[in-house]
């Protein structure tokens, strides 16, 4: 009798443990989101220096546990960047892998570098998803603590359609199509992210038209910060330059969405003066060759006369 006993309390442990490894544990899921970067990874504000810059230093003190990173597109900038005298975009690209991003997506300007620039950018990254980009994953899918959540990314083509490096093919497609095939075809998850850099009309089709999606995360019109909620879903428009960043907080009991405005402080003041420097050094370039070219323009119009 002890023996069986004993059998049947291992088996019930072990159902007991089985159950429990299947249940999902409310917690509290932290959402970072960055947007419209364009490099401007510092800023002054109240006598002190804040920005993207500090976030890394903000990330290694509390740490990354039931945390998610996302940024929204056009984290870069197409500005003069001549690298026979210096890359300005290294140090952009320096502190995203920093960060370490979970996901990130192209924004129209991320467009502007030229097509090997993107291709290399895109393979090298492997962040990176675009549910209407051809050759990039979609979307992403995260398992934190048992708890499921699918990240989609969608881009638009607004002002790099005029480009003509790019096919048309080339070019982010439909994003409500390429949305709609996605969620036909999702694993099941618990919860649904839509990482957009999109105009806010399509935004706002999305959030209403689209119920199966939870929390809109969104870039490029440069209107944020906006936070609107209907019953348990969200739409959040970031602030550009990451001037706030923003903190959201979800309950993944009850669903319940939080943002809080965060300014990470910068404690390396050594590095944001050389990026400083750096930028100096590129507009008195810029300067120095439009006044080249305007000269130039002058005297062989003055020669012709």
């Amino acid at each position: 009798m002890g023996r069986r006993k004993q059998l049947r309390y291992l088996v019930i442990c072990f159902l007991l443990a089985s159950f429990l490894s299947t249940m999902i544990f409310p917690f509290g899921l932290k959402i970072y989101f960055s947007n419209d970067v364009h490099e401007r990874l510092y800023h002054l504000k109240d006598g002190s220096f804040v920005g993207l810059l500090g976030f890394p230093g903000l990330l290694k003190k509390i740490g990354r546990k039931n945390t998610l990173v996302l940024d929204g597109g056009d984290f870069f900038h197409d500005e003069f960047n001549d690298p026979f005298f210096w890359n300005i975009r290294k140090n952009a690209e320096s502190l995203a892998k920093e960060i370490n991003y979970d996901v990130m997506i192209p924004g129209n300007h991320e467009y502007m570098y030229g097509k090997d620039w993107l291709e290399n950018y895109i393979r090298g990254n492997d962040k990176s998803i675009g549910a209407n980009i051809k050759g990039v994953s979609p979307y992403k899918i995260f398992d934190i603590n048992g708890f499921r959540i699918a990240v989609i990314g969608l881009t638009t083509s607004q002002a790099i359609a005029c480009t003509s490096e790019y096919t048309p093919n080339e070019l982010p497609q439909d994003p409500i199509r390429a949305l709609h095939n996605v969620l036909q075809k999702l694993p099941l998850v618990d919860y649904v992210i839509v990482l957009v850099h999109l105009q806010i009309p399509l935004d706002l089709k999305i959030f209403y038209d689209f119920p199966r999606v939870d929390l809109i995360l969104s870039g490029h019109d440069h209107t944020g910060p906006t936070f609107m909620k209907a019953g348990n879903r969200y739409y959040y428009e970031g602030a550009p330059y990451a001037y706030p960043m923003a903190l959201l907080t979800l309950d993944t009991k009850t669903r319940e969405v939080n943002y809080v405005p965060i300014y990470p402080e910068i404690s390396n003041i050594k590095r944001m003066k050389e990026i400083s420097t750096e930028k100096w050094q590129m507009t008195a370039v810029t300067v120095a060759l439009f006044i080249t070219f305007i000269s130039a323009f002058l005297w062989n119009a003055f020669k012709i006369w």
